[in-house]
């Protein structure tokens, strides 16, 4: 489990939650930590902090330190500004955006260039019916990283959303701050870009 560090003092990890909280979802807990309830906040960090940390990490695949910074950096700034969130999303969906957001800013601010995916790609990146037969297979494996290294990261981070956690496509509307028709028009050519390399390649076995 990511260990992360308190976020100020007086917030010491791990959280010794209250049984009462664990009944409400996460909506309700955002609502009462607005109302000055820091245990609920710390219930919305123990939910949800490895999800947001697995999906900094798909990005940044070799700076793990980096991905547990980040991952704090994404529930200071829910614990700064909790009036951000209005209820007009699931709760985990505003938390992916604030997420999207500062791994945007961590590769502009520090002119980083997108981490290569190398031997450590998952069987779950290569979901979709692995998009063409025979994937699985430590050849199609090595074709299928390189033609996964071409995307873009906002390439990256839709196909994270679409297939690792099958958000909906409102629900990645809703992050990526984009329209319902907009999603379904990337997610067709990422999809054609990666089978597009992956012909390729398979061209030249």
């Amino acid at each position: 489990m990511l260990a992360i560090k308190g976020l100020k003092e007086g917030l010491k990890w791990p959280f010794i939650i209250n049984k009462n909280l664990k009944k409400f979802n996460d909506e309700e807990l955002i609502i009462q930590f607005k109302e000055g309830n820091s245990l609920a906040f710390e219930l919305l960090v123990k939910r949800h902090k490895t999800k947001i940390y697995q999906f900094i990490l798909y990005q940044i695949k070799l700076n793990s330190a980096d991905a547990e910074d980040l991952t704090q950096d994404v529930f200071i700034e829910l614990f700064n500004k909790p009036n951000h969130y209005r209820g007009e999303s699931q709760f985990l969906t505003f938390l992916y955006s604030i997420a999207r957001n500062i791994v945007l800013n961590y590769f502009r601010s520090n002119k980083r260039k997108f981490t290569h995916v190398t031997e450590e790609i998952t069987e779950e990146i290569m979901s979709e019916q692995c998009l063409l037969e025979d994937l699985s297979s430590s050849q199609w494996k090595e074709h299928y990283i390189k033609a996964f290294n071409l995307l873009s990261l906002d390439e990256k981070q839709i196909l994270y959303f679409c297939d690792n956690e099958q958000l909906t496509y409102q629900e990645i509307s809703e992050i990526l701050g984009i329209k319902l028709g907009t999603v379904r028009s990337r997610i067709n050519t990422v999809r054609n870009k990666m089978i597009s390399s992956l012909q390729e390649n398979k061209d030249e076995l």
